[in-house]
């Protein structure tokens, strides 16, 4: 064999096993801290990330089992979302090309999502594909608002987001939901303790939710709840700000109720005239998401 060949052969070897070494004896201990580091540098300080263990995840990838993201509020952190399993891999020709693109998966209970990550000049695109995603894995709901909500969504989440204003974002939201219910629960609103039923609001996936993002407003063409206790068709506006709590709303439909859940809530009494024909109730919601005022007809719930 000519000596120029073994070289050749001998330096592929090489190489071959120098990368296989680097693979499984590099330090990803070391890495989570790194890793952590840049999840919250891209969603900003006041989110907190903690990763329970890292591991290699083919050659340009890393798996991590439970991520959560926490939020500091009010002197406080508070729970986002925890997912039990997070695959991300880095395309190697986006890196060549100045433009990182991460693919990745997330697992909750028996539901995933599927997506993309894209870095840009003022922030970066994402691409998700949500199946039987496990919407309790979404702690936002218990910690900001106090609903403890269980449930199952699908569909598909496509936003450029602006890391630095987040109100010049846009994009669209396509979901539906399946056996969606809140648990009995106490929600606060402006200080006040309000003691929330079981409400189932969708058995199957006839309830959805359609938004589209842009210029700092967020259009809501359908928010439906349906074969529940509480069947509910809104539409409207969400206008969005630097700071979560002063977002405002402008949102408008109807809703009705089972006689179960009439039952659970008897102050509807108070609301009775307001029915329509058709035995639903005109309903409003305005003002800013930290205190809303909702008007069911002519009726101004006192919050």
């Amino acid at each position: 064999m000519p000596r120029l060949i073994k070289f050749i052969i001998y330096f592929f070897l090489f190489c071959v096993f120098f990368f296989f070494f680097l693979y499984w004896v590099f330090p990803y201990n070391l890495l989570k801290g790194r890793v952590e580091a840049v999840i919250q540098e891209q969603l900003g300080r006041s989110i907190e990330v903690s990763i329970d263990k890292i591991e290699p995840y083919y050659f340009t990838g890393v798996s991590i089992s439970k991520l959560s993201l926490s939020m500091f509020s009010n002197g406080g952190s508070r729970s986002i979302i925890e997912l039990q399993k997070v695959r991300g891999r880095i395309s190697f020709f986006s890196l060549i090309f100045g433009s990182p693109r991460v693919n990745f998966f997330a697992k909750s209970g028996k539901g995933k999502i599927e997506g993309s990550m894209k870095q840009t000049d003022v922030g970066f695109d994402i691409k998700l594909k949500l199946d039987n995603f496990d919407i309790s894995s979404v702690k936002w709901f218990s910690s900001f608002v106090g609903l403890d909500i269980s449930g199952f969504i699908s569909g598909d989440i496509d936003l450029s987001v602006d890391r630095s204003r987040f109100v010049k974002s846009k994009g669209k939201v396509n979901i539906k939901f399946k056996n969606l219910k809140v648990n009995p629960s106490n929600i606060t609103i402006s200080d006040i303790a309000i003691p929330v039923p079981e409400i189932i609001f969708s058995k199957a996936q006839n309830s959805q939710l359609r938004v589209e993002i842009d210029r700092g407003t967020a259009t809501i063409n359908e928010l439906k709840f349906s074969e529940g206790d509480l069947e509910m068709n809104m539409t409207g506006k969400v206008f969005m700000s630097s700071v979560i709590s002063n977002y405002r709303l402008n949102l408008s439909g109807s809703f009705s109720v089972s006689e179960k859940l009439a039952k659970d809530i008897p102050y509807l009494i108070m609301v009775e005239n307001q029915k329509q024909q058709d035995g639903s109730y005109p309903l409003s919601i305005t003002g800013r998401i930290s205190s809303p005022l909702i008007k069911i007809g002519t009726f101004t719930l006192p919050f």
